[in-house]
């Protein structure tokens, strides 16, 4: 028997909103199947992103579940239409399925955000960098305690301004 693909990020999302509807409306497993007229182990399986579904069944369903939002409802079902091969398939066997994923969901974005930090080591920060690390602080520090705070970064900083190698001196410029 051939191996099934591992779900992608977007089946196992596709299901879960499946479940998140059926859930919405208080229905057990069981309830989803005599109203489907689908045995209690296709709903499981098309919830949990083990059989795929078609565009047309996740109309059918939303019907069922009184979801009338129809902008979800046409992404969910351009969801469950998108399942041919892509670019990123010919990488599966050779990368983990957390890369593909997101060669998928990009391809399907229509916005990006991202976020990407970049922070100065405790040592290499000069006062007025520490400071402005320190000010952002959750929950917020008092004037003293970032004073204080600097000051003590400021001493850690100086070992490296010594002749003498692991020896703290005075405040660093």
């Amino acid at each position: 028997m051939a191996t099934r693909k591992p779900a992608t990020e977007r089946q196992r999302r596709l299901g879960a909103e499946l479940r998140r509807m059926r859930e919405r409306i208080g229905l057990s497993l069981t309830e989803a199947a005599e109203l489907h007229r689908v045995d209690k182990a296709t709903i499981s399986n098309t919830e949990s992103a083990r059989f795929g579904v078609s565009p047309d069944r996740v109309r059918v369903w939303a019907a069922n579940y009184a979801c009338s939002e129809r902008e979800y409802v046409d992404a969910l079902a351009d969801m469950a239409r998108e399942r041919g091969r892509n670019w990123w398939d010919e990488y599966r066997a050779a990368l983990p399925a957390m890369l593909l994923d997101l060669a998928e969901l990009e391809h399907h974005a229509s916005a990006l955000r991202t976020a990407q930090l970049t922070h100065v080591p405790g040592l290499l920060q000069h006062e007025d960098y520490a400071r402005a690390v320190f000010s952002e602080a959750v929950p917020a520090l008092g004037p003293e305690d970032l004073d204080r705070k600097v000051e003590f970064r400021m001493r850690r900083c100086s070992v490296l301004d010594s002749a003498q190698p692991g020896v703290v001196t005075g405040r660093r410029p």
